[in-house]
């Protein structure tokens, strides 16, 4: 749902030549974004419609498989009329590979989509991309040096970029790399092609704490760069234990970041215990985080003013 409460939506179909679909709504118009009995760009037949992301415009971007056409998988921007093809397996990626399968698409205010993409037929398996249609750019590519050292891979042979990326209104693109060849094995970083930021380093001091970042569960991107992220800290570092080793962090970069709430803390009378591992247990505007944290037995809803907000 975007700030004007239309909805997009994905929906398995009866009674029609289509299966499935993507669709907008504002509680009074239903429109189709995609169908699988409408052709996409490609040619062939759509036989997965899915991962969709909608922006301020009702402009909706998806991930799609398909068959029969000059592409198997694609990324497309659509609003109710033709499609876009944001990115396509079998286009050529930029840093010289080709594009192969994607991640789960994200879209801002001016209809850019990024994405993380598998690649062929080049030096780099992996690699973060934001494009309009038009153009495509590269914001991080396996084996390319990160910024403070190392390189983004995972020498363990998984996936280099993990966490699902985050994308502003800027063109910032926020992710999660494994790192090898330096001293820290993960890193969170902010780029937009042209300049990319460290925001936060596995084994480096986790601010606010005498501990180090062990791992990053989960963060947030605003429109001004900010970032709010969920971390954990390596137990047995700086008096960290598993009572404590659970944070929020939020900041521009790994030079101010600041820390908003530790497990440990008492919060209303209350010790606050652990974060919920699964869902999305929080977001954050420009003055503020609202999170949800267990307190031993109960659960709370707990809204917490970030430093440099307005009000």
């Amino acid at each position: 749902m975007n700030d004007h409460s239309v909805i997009a939506y994905g929906a398995i179909i009866n009674d029609s030549t289509a299966t499935q679909g993507i669709f907008r709504t504002d509680g009074t118009e239903s429109v189709a974004i995609a169908r699988d009995d409408v052709l996409p760009p490609t040619g062939g037949t759509f036989l997965l419609l899915d991962n969709l992301s909608i922006n301020e415009r009702g402009q909706v971007s998806f991930f799609s498989a398909m068959t029969g056409g000059s592409a198997d998988f694609g990324v497309f921007r659509g609003e109710g009329g033709e499609l876009t093809p944001i990115f396509l397996s079998n286009q050529p990626a930029p840093g010289g590979a080709s594009f192969n399968d994607f991640g789960n698409p994200v879209i801002n205010r001016h209809g850019q989509v990024a994405s993380a993409a598998s690649l062929t037929n080049g030096g780099s398996h992996e690699g973060i991309f934001v494009g309009d249609g038009t153009n495509a750019i590269e914001i991080a590519l396996e084996g390319q040096p990160a910024p403070k050292g190392g390189v983004y891979s995972d020498p363990r042979g998984r996936l280099t970029f993990r966490l699902p990326i985050k994308l502003n209104d800027r063109g910032d693109v926020l992710f999660d790399s494994a790192l090898a060849d330096g001293s820290s094995p993960a890193g969170v970083f902010r780029g937009n092609g042209e300049q990319t930021t460290t925001i936060a380093l596995a084994g480096t001091n986790a601010p606010g704490t005498n501990g180090t970042f062990a791992a990053f569960r989960n963060f947030k991107l605003l429109n001004d760069g900010r970032v709010v992220l969920i971390a954990s800290l390596t137990l047995g570092v700086g008096g960290v234990n598993v009572s404590n080793n659970l944070g929020i962090w939020v900041g521009t970069s790994d030079e101010d970041l600041q820390l908003v709430a530790r497990t440990g803390d008492v919060i209303g009378g209350k010790v606050l215990t652990n974060f919920p591992s699964l869902g999305n247990p929080f977001d954050v505007d420009e003055n503020g985080v609202v999170w949800v944290g267990n307190f031993g037995p109960a659960r709370a809803v707990v809204y917490s003013r970030v430093p440099g907000s307005s009000e």
